[in-house]
């Protein structure tokens, strides 16, 4: 964790010697599904909508670096209606047309951790009548390709997701979105 940490601040840090350009707003939104559970347990689906506001800095234009707020919302439909909610802040690097700024790539990659909260209740998994709860605090990452950009919209973005908990529980969570970016 501490050699991806130093990594992240040496590649920015070198960026950000080379070209800095002005600080700008983003917003990436689209469609999730997520699964979490904690030991012992079945897993909570969460088909949902990801919604994501965020700050695109260090940019060039082949390169940014973005730290958003990627709250994805859904509902447990199994035996019951249940909703869940991640919401990890993510500092993400971008690479080619997923930076959103130059206008000649086509393809991109997109790799970035953060840490956030999830709560998604699951139907009842034993016969007496307890919930399965899925709530914790973790750390995430996540790792992205970038299908192309088109007048300021980036996307199609297909993200991958997982996380830990690093609360009691041994909490942990996966995903998958298919998401769009708007600068």
């Amino acid at each position: 964790q501490k050699l991806v940490l130093i990594t992240v601040f040496s590649v920015a840090s070198f960026f950000t010697a080379r070209s800095q350009k002005t600080v700008g707003a983003n917003l990436e939104g689209g469609i999730s599904i997520f699964g979490a559970w904690k030991d012992n347990s079945k897993v909570a689906w969460l088909p949902s909508i990801t919604i994501g506001p965020g700050i695109k800095f260090f940019k060039t234009s082949s390169f940014s670096l973005l730290l958003n707020l990627p709250v994805t919302v859904g509902w447990n439909l199994d035996k019951g209606t249940f909703f869940g909610i991640n919401a990890p802040l993510m500092l993400s690097l971008r690479l080619g047309a997923a930076s959103g700024n130059g206008d000649h790539s086509r393809f991109g990659f997109i790799i970035g951790a953060g840490a956030g909260y999830t709560n998604i209740v699951n139907y009842y998994e034993n016969s007496n009548d307890k919930r399965a709860h899925k709530e914790f605090w973790g750390y995430q990452l996540q790792a992205g390709l970038c299908f192309g950009k088109d007048q300021g919209v980036v996307g199609p973005i297909l993200m991958f997701h997982a996380g830990k908990s690093i609360t009691t529980g041994s909490g942990y969570i996966a995903g998958l979105s298919l998401l769009f970016t708007v600068d």
